[in-house]
């Protein structure tokens, strides 16, 4: 498990390495943390 998890922290270190792509997994997480926080907002109001 421990394997795993430094592997995915070492492939995401060299995504984050370049610009580009560090700018769009940062646009990604924060549309799916806005999505997500709508959906509970949205879920909230029909109770």
């Amino acid at each position: 498990m421990l394997g795993i998890v430094r592997l995915f922290d070492l492939t995401l270190r060299q995504l984050l390495a370049v610009p580009e792509l560090a700018l769009f997994l940062g646009t990604a997480l924060l549309l799916i943390i806005v999505g997500i926080f709508s959906w509970i907002v949205r879920r909230g109001k029909r109770m």
